[in-house]
C-alpha cells in the first residue's frame, strides 16, 4: 500500500470517528429533551409536599395538642380532619376546597398516629416511648375536643395497615402493625388490648351516637419503593408507565381487610370516600400522568396527586355546603 493510500484511509477513518462522534453528541443533546421534562417531572414528585412537611410537631408528654385551623379564622369551623401523615399531605387540597366552599375546619393529624382513642401507638415508634405516648396524647385530646364542639363532620384520613386484626404485639423489623394496646377506659369498651378493627369500629360508633357524621377515605395501593424513583427508571428504560403500577386486582386483595374494616363501620354511619375508582379505574392503577407524579413516596400522595384526586372529598363539602 502506497504512502498516498495509507493517507487516504487514515483521514477516511478520522472522518468517521468524527461523524459518529458528532451524531452521539448530537442524539446525547436530543436524549434530554425527548425524556428529560418527564424525569425532572417525576423526580420532582419526591419534593412535592405539603409546606412544612417534616415539621410537623410530634407531642410528648407534658405537651398539649392544638388543632390546626384550616381555612379562614373568621368562619366557625365545620369539619375536623382526623390522621396520621397521610392527613397532613392532604393538606394543600383540603385547603383549597375550603376556600372553593368558603368554609373553615380543624386538623388533628401527627406522623405515623392513626385516629383511635384510649391507646398508645406503641407499633410506630417501638424504640421511642415518649413518641408513641404523644399519639395517644393527640388522639385522646382531639375525641375530646371533637365531642366538646358543635363540629358534624369528621373526615378521617389515616393509612391503616392491612394486618388490623391481630391481637399480638408486633414484629416492628417486619412492618407488621399489631393491635394497639393500653387502657380501654371508655364505657362500653372492652379493656385491655384489642385490634385496630376493633377500636376503630368503636370509635365510629361513639362518634355517630353523638351526632357526628364520620366520612374515611378509602385506601390506595402501596409501593415497594418510592414512586417518583420507579417512574424515573421507567421513562429512562423507555418502559411504558400505563403498567408500572400495581395491578387493580392485587390492589383490591391487598386494601380487603381495611375495607371490610370500614364497610362494617358503615353499619354505625361511617360514609366511604373511595379514591381508588379514579386511581385504579382500569387493569392497572396509575402512579402519574405526563405532568407528575400522584405520589411523594411509596404511599403518600405528592400535592399534585391529592390536587388530581381531591375531588374524593368534594362529598364532604358538598354536604356542608347544603346546610
Amino acid at each position: 500500500m502506497t504512502a498516498k493510500s495509507r493517507l487516504f484511509l487514515y483521514s477516511a477513518a478520522i472522518a468517521l470517528f468524527l461523524l459518529a462522534s458528532g451524531l452521539l453528541i448530537r442524539w446525547g443533546e436530543g436524549f434530554p429533551k425527548r425524556i428529560g421534562a418527564a424525569v425532572r417531572a417525576y423526580e420532582a414528585g419526591a419534593r412535592d409536599r405539603v409546606a412544612g412537611y417534616d415539621e410537623r410537631p410530634v407531642l410528648t408528654y407534658g405537651q398539649k395538642h392544638i388543632p390546626r385551623l384550616i381555612g379562614e379564622k373568621e368562619k366557625k369551623p365545620s369539619f375536623w380532619i382526623w390522621g396520621d401523615s397521610w392527613a397532613i399531605s392532604w393538606a394543600e387540597a383540603i385547603e383549597e376546597l375550603a376556600d372553593e366552599y368558603e368554609v373553615s375546619g380543624r386538623e388533628s393529624a401527627m406522623p405515623g398516629c392513626r385516629p383511635v382513642y384510649d391507646i398508645n401507638n406503641s407499633y410506630n415508634y417501638p424504640q421511642q416511648k415518649d413518641t408513641a405516648d404523644g399519639c395517644r396524647i393527640m388522639n385522646d385530646a382531639a375525641l375530646e375536643l371533637i365531642e366538646k364542639s358543635d363540629i358534624r363532620h369528621i373526615v378521617i384520613i389515616a393509612f391503616y395497615g392491612t394486618d388490623i386484626d391481630r391481637s399480638k404485639g408486633a414484629d416492628s423489623e417486619n412492618g407488621d402493625q399489631p393491635a394497639v394496646d393500653g387502657p380501654a377506659e371508655r364505657p362500653g369498651s372492652s379493656g385491655g388490648r384489642a385490634t385496630t378493627r376493633e377500636v376503630f369500629t368503636r370509635l365510629v360508633k361513639e362518634l355517630t351516637k353523638n351526632g357526628k357524621t364520620v366520612w374515611a377515605l378509602a385506601p390506595v395501593p402501596r409501593y415497594a419503593e418510592p414512586v417518583p424513583e420507579l417512574l424515573v427508571k421507567a421513562v429512562k428504560k423507555g418502559d411504558p408507565i400505563e403498567t408500572l403500577g400495581m395491578k387493580t386486582t392485587q390492589f383490591e386483595r391487598s386494601a380487603a381487610p381495611v375495607m371490610e374494616m370500614y364497610h362494617e363501620a358503615e353499619k354505625y354511619g361511617l360514609r366511604i370516600l373511595p379514591i381508588s375508582p379514579k386511581i385504579c379505574g382500569g387493569d392497572y392503577c396509575a402512579l402519574a400522568d405526563r405532568r407528575g407524579s400522584f405520589y411523594m413516596d411509596d404511599y403518600h400522595l405528592s400535592v399534585y396527586g391529592t390536587r388530581y384526586f381531591r375531588d374524593s372529598l368534594r362529598p364532604v363539602f358538598e354536604e356542608i355546603s347544603r346546610r
